[in-house]
């Protein structure tokens, strides 16, 4: 991804879409024709959040892997 300036708000955007998917998806009967859809989006999501989440805690590791660098240069 492109853009490491993924917000907090992004995230929370992502998991509240998750979890209306997931409660959708809970109310259907288990034979919808639409339930299987539904999961495979769910889990598309999912694996969206773990990028992102991956990809913010190394942004913020290589940061604080820097910090000690900066100070001393001050």
């Amino acid at each position: 991804m492109s853009d490491d300036k993924t917000t907090p708000s992004d995230l929370d955007l992502l998991i509240a879409s998750m979890n209306d998917l997931a409660r959708e998806i809970g109310e259907m009967e288990p034979d919808d024709p639409f339930r299987a859809v539904r999961l495979k989006e769910l889990y598309t999501l999912t694996e969206l959040s773990k990028s992102l989440k991956t990809e913010r805690n190394g942004f913020i590791d290589k940061r604080l892997d820097a910090l000690p660098d900066e100070l001393v240069r001050k």
